[in-house]
């Protein structure tokens, strides 16, 4: 992929997966911050990945220098849930419970059950429910909607309390597209975490990440300056 762009625009291209993106900017913030963090993105289709003092943490097949083995986007937090996006054979994933599909496919359902609520009113209307629909629902003081995003929340403080047993980081950087539910996404997993995880992680803090959707590219052009300099002889 990377040399069929480089030939169609004349430029130096590198080509990497997102989550390595997101993990290369929240790894050079956490290494400016001095924090021990684990970074999550629930996001709809992101892979989250650890990271710890501005390292990369992977699995065996990393280091003998395969694909990245370690997607917290797959820890199980519903054994029983809706089967799991792409080639993961698993159910309840984080992914398919706490994702942006994951708000779509609850926010139609609640809609159903619910025809006064907002989401009721959109789906009557034949306006599409996706994840931004139910957000600015809940944002806007819909019980039903804003009932669909804690449980999403709830979703993953039910996984952040395994990661913090095993790991006991400083502190949760949340990322993705759900995280523009702010507050109403991130309490409910701040409670889930303080009532399963052991102390003292249970009181690990819990952030939204301050570069937001942003961050993939962020990581992406700190990799291009990376490898440019290292192409150039001229890496520090």
């Amino acid at each position: 992929m990377a040399t069929g762009i480089q030939t169609a625009i004349g430029q130096l291209v590198w080509h990497d997966m997102n989550a390595s993106d997101v993990e290369r900017a929240k790894s050079f913030y956490s290494e400016l911050l001095g924090w021990e963090i684990e970074i999550f993105q629930p996001g709809e289709m992101d892979y989250p990945m650890i990271s710890a003092n501005g390292s990369q943490h992977g699995g065996f097949s990393e280091a003998q220098g395969g694909a990245p083995s370690h997607w917290l986007g797959h820890v199980v937090v519903d054994e029983n849930g809706p089967r799991c996006q792409g080639n993961c054979p698993n159910r309840g994933c984080v992914e398919t419970m706490a994702s942006g599909t994951a708000l779509a496919r609850d926010g139609r359902a609640a809609a159903e059950r619910a025809p006064d609520s907002a989401l009721g009113r959109l789906l009557a209307a034949g306006q599409q429910i996706d994840g931004r629909a139910v957000t600015a629902a809940a944002i806007g003081g819909d019980d039903v909607a804003r009932e669909v995003v804690e449980t999403a929340g709830r979703h993953i403080g039910v996984a952040l309390a395994s990661l913090a047993n095993a790991f006991e980081p400083e502190v949760f950087v949340l990322g993705g597209g759900v995280m523009a539910a702010g507050e109403l996404l991130l309490d409910p997993a701040r409670a889930e975490l303080r009532a399963r995880a052991l102390p003292p992680m249970n009181e690990v803090p819990v952030v939204a990440a301050e570069l937001g959707p942003d961050a993939g590219m962020v990581g992406a052009a700190t990799m291009a300056l990376e490898e440019s300099r290292t192409a150039a002889g001229t890496r520090n």
